[in-house]
């Protein structure tokens, strides 16, 4: 058995294709995240903008650019 260990900091930069499944997906991490998370060059669609108000409702604070989401996760504490 592998014993997978939490890290503590992870600072990176990844480059995707615009893509609705991988906009949403990052939303979700980047509010699960513990600090500010920028998504650039986002697809934005009605499903990511679905996703960006749900995350609003759950406490989440949701900034839009013209081209990047900014959220400032909450370490996996959302208000319900």
């Amino acid at each position: 058995m592998i014993e997978i260990r939490p890290t503590t900091n992870i600072s990176a930069t990844v480059g995707c294709p615009p893509s609705k499944s991988y906009t949403n997906r990052a939303l979700l991490i980047a509010a699960l995240a513990d600090g500010k998370c920028r998504i650039e060059f986002p697809l934005f669609s009605d499903d990511t903008r679905y996703m960006k108000e749900a995350l609003i409702q759950f406490g989440i604070h949701v900034h839009q650019e013209e081209n990047a989401f900014v959220i400032a996760g909450k370490a996996g504490v959302l208000s319900v």
